[in-house]
């Protein structure tokens, strides 16, 4: 339904705009918040700070903000406008090669891959490889894979899903050839 996909659009937007207007985040994460990224204004920043103190050294953020930090990751690569960072760095080359592109389903950044070596804008080149490389650390947070190849993940690689997400994108490329694989699902692999 388009009307309620847009009011959930609108109040994620609206909670991005602070990290206490989401009660999960609050909830799980304040402690952490408040020793590591005091600073952070927004949702947006606070998990962006949270991030990379886990990247940095995952033991400093407790164990249940780390999760709802994933979390977090993971409904931003849904939708790009709840990354205002890469949104904004970005805009001008969605207009012009991701137009006609729906903002869910992590449809916008995909397209914004595609056309990387025709993008204009270095800083949104620059951000969209930095969440490649955060999406390689863990593909959990990888919106657009984890639906798109969710069939091939379920029949090949499902142990990896809990003993080991690091190796669910070596587990896809091991089963390109599957003719059961959609396209779309072996173009985000390949």
């Amino acid at each position: 339904d388009h009307q309620c996909a847009s009011a959930l659009e609108h109040w994620q937007l609206i909670e991005m705009k602070d990290f206490k207007f989401s009660p999960a985040l609050k909830d799980l994460c304040l402690d952490d918040i408040m020793k590591h990224c005091k600073k952070s204004k927004s949702k947006f920043e606070a998990v962006k700070c949270l991030s990379q103190t886990i990247v940095e050294d995952f033991t400093k953020v407790s164990e249940s903000c780390r999760k709802q930090v994933k979390h977090e990751l993971t409904i931003q690569s849904e939708n790009i406008k709840l990354n205002p960072e890469m949104f904004e760095a970005c805009r001008e080359d969605i207009d012009i090669h991701c137009h006609d592109v729906p903002p869910g389903g992590a449809q916008v950044e995909e397209c914004l891959r595609r056309n990387f070596p025709k993008l204009k804008n270095e800083e949104c080149k620059r951000l969209l490889y930095h969440q490649e490389e955060v999406e390689s650390k863990d593909v959990m947070v990888d919106y657009r894979l984890m639906q798109v190849c969710r069939p091939m993940i379920k029949r090949y690689c499902q142990p990896l899903v809990s003993d080991d997400p690091s190796r669910i994108m070596e587990c896809l490329r091991a089963v390109t050839h599957d003719p059961e694989m959609s396209e779309d699902c072996r173009q985000i692999v390949v």
